[in-house]
């Protein structure tokens, strides 16, 4: 997706039609969704399992979306905010075109919002899920669904004029509405945490957030309920999250020097074990996606002389095959030196960055 010209274009893949039984996908011709008589911007994307799309934009301080469901086209943009204005808007969509939209209004206080579509529904009203006398963080709003319909929306606010900050999150199960909000942090000092998050197959979510020395995270379940914990002693900002149907959770954050370091936890109730870096020095802007299996892949920008995108894929862990028949014990091999880390072209630069 791209912003030209104060416009908003959408480019999709799909399969091409063609008698072969696996034919290559091919880019559908882009399709705008906002003309350049307005000011869109702020622009994201999201995708179910299922196929369908929904595009969230910013034009004018309004919150607009456009829904497409999969093998048709765009349907004419919602404004979710006809009585007010909308900034930072963020949108997931679960595996039957359910669709949540979050974002930040008004001003002294900031406020979170969000609209609820079900799965072939309309868009409800807007819910304010935020303490009305706290002042929300600007670009703090994170959603994450899961493919049944969880929901979880995080973000930092404060009601102390920014002496402190503390993380709250919301979450929901299919079907339903947002719970009360949860507090899985306590007061933090600047810098400002700004949190992200992850929901597995069942609901359960994980929120990380760096809180100037630590990288903790709190575990929500579908009740609200949570445990809090800390991914790393010695942290760093900028944590991103990913979670498997499973629930293996991957959580990767700038180190020292700004290289990336990834923890991961096998299960939502294990602890995290840390990971040698992924990258090299001065690496920013990083980015996360786990697929349903695990296979994590982490894109970020390296700034320096020679400044561009990188990007690394961590494959996901097999279990070891199994003799049908007993072996002779044998003496136990030495440790290999060049023994393969499980992510997969570390620090490689794309071709763009060149």
């Amino acid at each position: 997706m791209h912003r030209v010209r104060g416009m908003i274009i959408v480019g999709l893949a799909a399969a091409a039609a063609a008698p072969a039984a696996h034919a290559a996908p091919a880019w559908i011709p882009p399709v705008t969704l906002a003309d350049d008589t307005s000011s869109p911007d702020s622009q994201r994307a999201a995708m179910g399992r299922n196929g369908d799309a929904a595009v969230v934009w910013r034009d004018n301080g309004r919150v607009h979306v456009a829904l497409k469901p999969r093998g048709g086209s765009f349907g004419a943009p919602v404004d979710l905010t006809p009585g007010g204005a909308g900034d930072n808007p963020e949108v997931a969509v679960d595996g039957a075109g359910g669709t949540v939209v979050v974002w930040e209004s008004g001003t002294s206080p900031r406020r979170v919002q969000a609209a609820l579509r079900p799965p072939g529904g309309a868009f409800g009203a807007p819910v304010t899920l935020s303490d009305p006398g706290a002042d929300v963080v600007p670009t703090s709003a994170v959603v994450a669904m899961s493919a049944a319909g969880h929901a979880v929306v995080a973000w930092s606010e404060t009601t102390d004029g920014g002496s402190t900050h503390v993380v709250r999150a919301a979450v929901r199960s299919p079907g339903g509405p947002f719970q009360s909000p949860v507090q899985p942090s306590g007061a933090i000092a600047p810098p400002t945490p700004l949190p992200h998050a992850a929901i597995d197959a069942t609901g359960v979510s994980t929120v990380v957030w760096y809180d100037g020395t630590r990288v903790d995270e709190g575990t929500i379940q579908p009740d609200g309920t949570f445990s809090t914990g800390t991914v790393a002693a010695s942290g760093g900002p900028d944590p991103r999250v990913g979670m498997s149907d499973g629930g293996e959770t991957v959580v990767v954050w700038k180190g020292a020097s700004n290289r990336l370091v990834p923890a991961i936890r096998a299960t939502t109730t294990a602890p995290f074990v840390t990971d040698a870096p992924i990258s090299d020095t001065g690496a920013a802007l990083p980015a996360l996606a786990t697929a349903p299996d695990g296979t994590t892949t982490v894109a970020w920008t390296t700034l320096g002389p020679a400044p561009g995108p990188s990007a690394s894929t961590r494959r996901r862990a097999r279990p070891a095959a199994r003799s049908a028949a007993p072996t002779r014990s044998r003496p136990t091999a030495r440790p290999r030196a060049d023994r393969r880390s499980p992510w997969a072209g570390r620090g490689r630069r794309s071709s763009a960055g060149r």
